[in-house]
């Protein structure tokens, strides 16, 4: 998060909302799910407008639903699937 604010912060120049409008988070499961999950937190908390956080393979520990619970709070959507736009594309 410190280094995509550093290079990106809200209302630098190389950050304009027609270049980054939204932040879609993807996490896995286990530790590194859990520092997207604080990635997401800090990114809004830092300014960027963090729309939603795919996170198909949750935690069932109460760390990890914490988190979840405080993404919620800020208004950004978990999804549990992953939607079609982000999944690779067949080739025919």
């Amino acid at each position: 998060a410190q280094a995509i604010f550093a290079e990106y912060a809200p209302g630098s120049p190389s950050n304009t909302s027609a270049h980054f409008p939204t932040i879609t988070v993807c996490c896995g499961p286990g530790n590194n799910g859990g520092d997207g999950l604080v990635a997401a937190r800090h990114l809004k908390h830092f300014g960027f407008h963090v729309d939603r956080v795919v996170y198909p393979k949750q935690g069932a520990t109460p760390f990890y639903e914490n988190l979840v619970k405080q993404l919620r709070s800020l208004n950004i959507q978990i999804e549990v699937e992953v939607p079609p736009a982000l999944t690779p594309q067949q080739q025919q």
